[in-house]
């Protein structure tokens, strides 16, 4: 259920990220933070939250970022791009709200399949720091189409390394494209829920 939860959570806020990085569609259900930037043509983080549209409480919050550089994975010549998003809500009914920290790649037509071959993570660079293999070994949805980090200690490391840096690369193994670095402008990153 989790899983289902983080993937339909993924979609939904990938779809309002390329919305408000050129789209005119809006959602009802969804609205943009008054803090939400955007600069020039590639994406800074974007913050949305969303609302019950019965009691408008707000159910989640998303910050959620694009890669600087794109790349062609497959045949179809379409160039893709790697997103983080960051989501926080409650999960379950007995827990406190948490982060999940969930990583896809994207053309924006289909999503492109992570390799479960040797693992199923990235090795990250954050600045010109050495390559960190923290998340080396994490979770990866059914369909293999998400990379997500649900362990509050590795989502509580991962966020504070992103806020203590202004670049990082991404490598991730996907599926007919082998090993496939991206590279994000991550610096202000405006995180403040605990785990």
């Amino acid at each position: 259920m989790k899983q289902t939860m983080t993937l339909a959570g993924i979609l939904l806020a990938f779809t309002l990220c390329l919305e408000s990085c050129g789209n005119s569609k809006s959602d009802s259900n969804t609205t943009i933070a008054e803090n939400g930037q955007q600069k020039n043509s590639n994406c800074t983080w974007q913050y949305y939250k969303h609302e019950d549209d019965l009691t408008n409480n707000v159910t989640s919050l998303y910050a959620v970022i694009y890669s600087t550089n794109s790349k062609v994975i497959d045949t179809d010549g379409h160039e893709a791009k790697m997103y983080i998003e960051l989501r926080y809500q409650l999960w379950g009914t007995n827990d406190k709200p948490s982060t999940v920290v969930s990583f896809a790649v994207t053309d924006g037509e289909k999503s492109y399949r992570f390799s479960d071959y040797q693992s199923s993570g990235f090795l990250a660079v954050f600045d010109e720091n050495e390559v960190d293999t923290r998340w080396s070994l994490i979770d990866m949805s059914k369909d293999y189409t998400v990379l997500f980090i649900d362990n509050r200690q590795k989502v509580s490391s991962f966020v504070e390394s992103v806020k203590k840096s202004k670049k990082a690369k991404f490598q991730v193994n996907l599926e007919n494209a082998g090993n496939t670095t991206f590279e994000f402008d991550i610096e202000g990153l405006d995180w403040e829920f605990e785990n």
